[in-house]
C-alpha cells in the first residue's frame, strides 16, 4: 500500500503581501464602471462643494413623501386600487 502523497506548494504561494493602508482621500474613482463620457459629466455636476446642499434636498424631499404616503395608510386597499387605476392620473 502507498503512503498518502502531500501538496508540495512553491514558496511564493505561501508568502503572505503585506497589507496596505487604504486611504479614504478621494483616492478611488466613484465612477469607475461608467461609460467616459457620462462619468465625465457625473464628475462635472456632482461636486464636493454642492453635497451638503445636495443632501439638506433629498431629505426634504424625503419627508415630503413621507408626509403624502402617511395618508395612505387611513385608505383601504380597495380604495387605493381605485386611484391607482384611474385614468384622469395619467395626465397630471
Amino acid at each position: 500500500m502507498n503512503p498518502p502523497r502531500t501538496k508540495h506548494f512553491p514558496q511564493q504561494v505561501l508568502q503572505k503581501k503585506p497589507a496596505t493602508p487604504k486611504s479614504r482621500s478621494g483616492g478611488r474613482d466613484r465612477f469607475a464602471g461608467v461609460n467616459p463620457k457620462l462619468a465625465a459629466l457625473l464628475r462635472k455636476h456632482f461636486t464636493k462643494r454642492r453635497h451638503a446642499e445636495r443632501i439638506m434636498h433629498a431629505q426634504e424631499a424625503l419627508s415630503v413623501i413621507e408626509e403624502v404616503a402617511s395618508s395612505f395608510k387611513k385608505l383601504d386597499a380597495e380604495t387605493i386600487k381605485w386611484i391607482a387605476e384611474d385614468p384622469d392620473l395619467e395626465y397630471l
